[in-house]
């Protein structure tokens, strides 16, 4: 294992593009995946969130963000509107630690996690499909 330098600039970004018809959606999802095959760096993580409507497209990109607007511009140029609301804010290295480790921002690690009083029920579904053959269209 070979470790990194700690950056000093990291992106947190979030994109929402709401309302979409089933056709916007569709055409969104497939910019996203073809910028994920053919564009996307591997600086960049990034997942998307469908809804009611919207289509959420967030993560992090590990670099400055002059950089990160040179990434994500392709990717923004391709999808078939502009996004309802976005957030792009950029942190230090351990200030991505602290918005990424969730709603407390604590990354202390001496002490054992209380989890006895934590309880969540939610519902999930993923699909994995391989890197070869991506959603098509009529699939979507």
């Amino acid at each position: 294992m070979k470790t990194q330098s700690a950056l000093a600039s990291n992106v947190l970004f979030n994109y929402v593009f709401s309302p979409l018809n089933i056709t916007a959606a569709v055409e969104t999802f497939l910019a996203y995946q073809n910028f994920g095959a053919n564009n996307a760096p591997p600086t960049l993580g990034m997942n998307v969130v469908l809804g009611n409507g919207d289509f959420e497209m967030s993560g992090v990109f590990y670099g400055p963000t002059g950089d990160f607007t040179a990434v994500i511009q392709p990717l923004l140029d391709a999808v078939p509107q502009q996004p309802k609301s976005k957030s792009i804010n950029t942190y230090d290295w351990l200030g991505i630690l602290k918005q990424l480790a969730g709603s407390d921002g604590s990354l202390n690690t001496s002490t054992k996690a209380d989890v006895a009083d934590v309880s969540d029920t939610f519902y999930a579904k993923s699909l994995m499909i391989d890197e070869d053959a991506p959603l098509k269209k009529t699939a979507l």
